[in-house]
């Protein structure tokens, strides 16, 4: 046999039963997420939330603690892009495609374009910033995939030595140093070195006596 089950009357409906207090909580927000509210570029003069483009700035902290050590790790994980390996004839040096189109002539170093054609370190770079879309009125001449700009590292104002060592398979042994001086009230200087040596990963070798 079934019956409905009715609820218990709530205290405190008509205001006589008992009351919580109120509760106030206070905490200091952690500021130490890789957001970039700007680019660095002077032609984007707009914060990157009003700038009307598709801007990605992958900042030093970024590239640090993933352990990249070439431009093509960084652009590997940026969405968009994909990276050519010596289709059409041209094998030398880093062949980045933006949304499909040839970008390999639109690198930039700190604004102004690249005409090398060469694979990038990144051991002095601070940010890399990947610039999609036509940009004719910020870039000039340009692809239409878009454009990959490359700042490096600036002098500051305090002394510091910073320096990373990394051993790993198929030989691989590398050294960085960074040293920044100041020299005098608006005056520094910054020294960045890399030594890097190693052998192809996945290549057998074949010694003959």
């Amino acid at each position: 046999m079934a019956a409905p089950a009715l609820a218990q009357d709530g205290a405190g409906v008509d205001g006589d039963g008992p009351r919580l207090g109120g509760m106030t909580v206070t905490d200091t927000a952690i500021n130490d997420s890789y957001d970039r509210k700007e680019s660095s570029s002077v032609k984007f003069t707009a914060p990157l939330l009003d700038t009307p483009r598709s801007v990605t700035v992958i900042p030093r902290e970024v590239i640090e603690d993933r352990g990249f050590t070439s431009l093509v790790d960084i652009l590997r994980t940026t969405p968009g892009i994909t990276m050519g390996s010596g289709e059409g004839g041209t094998p030398m040096g880093d062949r980045p495609l933006v949304r499909g189109y040839e970008s390999a002539t639109d690198m930039q170093i700190d604004g102004l374009r690249s005409v090398g054609r060469f694979s990038h370190e990144v051991y002095n770079l601070e940010s890399v910033e990947v610039i999609k879309g036509p940009g004719g009125a910020f870039n000039g001449r340009g692809s239409t995939g878009g454009a990959i700009n490359l700042v490096t590292k600036v002098p500051h104002a305090d002394d510091f030595v910073a320096a990373r060592a990394t051993v790993g398979t198929d030989e691989t042994k590398r050294v960085t140093l960074d040293i920044n001086h100041q020299i005098a009230d608006g005056i520094a200087v910054r020294v960045n070195a890399m030594g890097h040596d190693a052998d192809v990963a996945g290549r057998d070798a074949l010694k003959v006596s």
